[in-house]
């Protein structure tokens, strides 16, 4: 795992995703379908803000630990003991 990089993020913007947070005790939450509008450091630098709309978003802390796949991101927030999840989706084309 590695340190949060935004730029490893952004293939995740503007395009269909699935988002969860999900505790690392198995609680376990829906994927949610999405579309990330961006993703920004908070003013303070602590937390990287990823929004989907102009008012919406959720705050990962920057010192969550963070794994790249070719579909998914995930960041683990070992304070908080949770997941953060975002996963590309599938398009189809009929």
């Amino acid at each position: 795992m590695a340190a949060i990089d935004i730029q490893t993020i952004q293939q995740f913007v503007s395009v269909p995703v699935s988002v969860a947070i999900q505790s690392s005790e198995g609680e376990q939450a829906q994927f949610v379908k999405k579309t990330i509008e961006k993703i920004e450091w908070c003013p303070e630098h602590t937390h990287i803000r990823i929004y989907f709309d102009h008012f919406n978003f959720f705050a990962i802390p920057a010192s969550s630990e963070t794994l790249l796949t070719d579909r998914q991101w995930s960041a683990f927030d070992a304070e908080g003991q949770l997941f953060y999840l975002i996963r590309k989706e599938s398009v189809n084309h009929d």
